[in-house]
């Protein structure tokens, strides 16, 4: 194949406010291609309420509100000249019980399809597991960011280990800056400064960081816990900002209220970096062992942060060989014990920045892009040209209206 492989990415996509989002968003800016908008494109899924104003690179909408929309994307699809379908997976995003709709697109697809899976359960429930399962059989090839994936995905799900293959998240190319500039500019000149970030929920454990900072103030009073992320929308409608509320309640009674800021909105890469690379230590104290990946945890490693983390599956593969230090799950004197060895070792401090700032070099966007436009080209040439379907009949269902065959008529969603 002399041109670059036309793909068409199935995800939500900017300004949705989603991690799914912004990963698309940065692998299809970094993808080799031609300059033409046709080389990478994408459908995007919306919601409920979702109004976002995408920009010219979606080309097609499905709706998750209506059960025909995943049939009438593949036959959106099967019709374009498309060479690869590249499907972002998480079983939250797609309509239907755990997700189970996107399996109607696979079945309707006429395209190869390569999935990525930003979520693999070593536990799934049944239906769960027959969905990973169908989606393994349908998808041309597999991608896991984890390595302990591929073996969850072969032994839980009986997905075939040809398929597979890893591609680690990818991260920005972060260059090394004067920490002590960067620290000034924030306002964060001495302070000892610990950051989470990402979306709010949960799942993401910070009333155990909230419980470890009176441990951590009383060795260092100058500690100050930077909690950057809204409240995650789906959070957001179904109770509001009561996670938030209760973490601020907790913080008064141990008083602790100086020693912690929280940044409710949801932060750009360029906004976030400084934060991550002024940091003395950037933790994820998550309460799920089953998480496979982590774009925030990613990150923090790239910006060569000192990171701890709870020991869930993606931390305990991306921080080994001494590239982080792991705490107990739901422990506040855990993640206080191991928080508190590296703002008191400042030998060890660097030492686990450097490890990871390192590690980080093979994770950037450039490379992973590269990879996956390999994978690309690699399934769109087994496959042979794109065949263009022959058109349907006049009686068949209407298609969601796309930027490529009307843009008068384009829905503001």
């Amino acid at each position: 194949m002399a041109r670059h492989p036309r793909v068409v990415f199935i995800s939500t996509y900017p300004p949705q406010q989603c991690g799914i989002a912004t990963f698309t968003q940065h692998l299809i800016d970094a993808m080799p291609h031609d300059g033409s908008p046709k080389d990478v494109r994408v459908a995007a899924i919306v919601g409920e309420g979702d109004r976002a104003e995408f920009g010219d690179r979606v080309v097609h909408l499905i709706d998750n509100t209506r059960p025909a929309a995943y049939r009438e994307a593949a036959a959106w699809v099967n019709l374009k000249d498309i060479d690869v379908v590249c499907l972002q997976h998480e079983f939250g995003l797609f309509a239907g019980e755990c997700g189970r709709d996107v399996i109607s697109f696979l079945k309707a697809c006429h395209k190869p399809v390569v999935t990525t899976l930003h979520t693999v359960l070593p536990e799934p429930n049944p239906i769960q597991r027959e969905i990973l399962s169908a989606v393994g059989r349908q998808s041309r090839r597999i991608v896991a960011m984890a390595k302990v994936g591929i073996d969850l995905l072969a032994d839980r799900y009986g997905v075939s280990r040809a398929k597979m293959v890893f591609v680690a998240h990818g991260v920005p190319q972060v260059a090394p800056v004067d920490r002590g500039a960067v620290r000034r500019r924030l306002g964060l000149r001495g302070r000892k400064v610990i950051v989470t970030f990402g979306l709010l929920s949960r799942g993401k454990g910070i009333e155990y960081m909230v419980e470890a900072l009176p441990a951590i103030r009383r060795h260092h009073p100058d500690v100050l816990y930077l909690v950057i992320g809204r409240t995650h929308p789906n959070v957001l409608r179904a109770e509001g900002e009561a996670y938030r509320e209760t973490l601020l309640r907790r913080s008064g009674d141990l008083g602790v209220t100086e020693n912690i800021r929280f940044t409710n909105r949801f932060v750009s890469d360029d906004e976030l970096l400084p934060y991550l690379q002024a940091s003395d230590v950037y933790v994820t104290p998550y309460l799920g062992r089953d998480q496979i990946t982590s774009g925030t945890l990613s990150y923090a490693v790239a910006a060569g942060c000192a990171v701890v983390s709870t020991p869930y599956l993606y931390a305990e593969e991306l921080l080994a060989d001494g590239r982080g230090r792991l705490a107990e799950f739901r422990s506040g004197e855990s993640l206080a014990g191991e928080i508190n060895a590296i703002l008191d070792s400042p030998a060890l401090r660097r030492r686990l920045k450097a490890r990871a700032y390192r590690y980080g070099r093979s994770m950037t966007w450039a490379s992973v892009a590269r990879r996956y436009h390999g994978l690309f080209t690699e399934v769109a040439q087994a496959r042979g040209p794109a065949v263009r379907q022959p058109r349907t009949p006049a009686r068949r269902p209407p298609l969601l209206p796309s930027r490529a065959d009307g843009p008068a008529s384009w829905p503001r969603v």
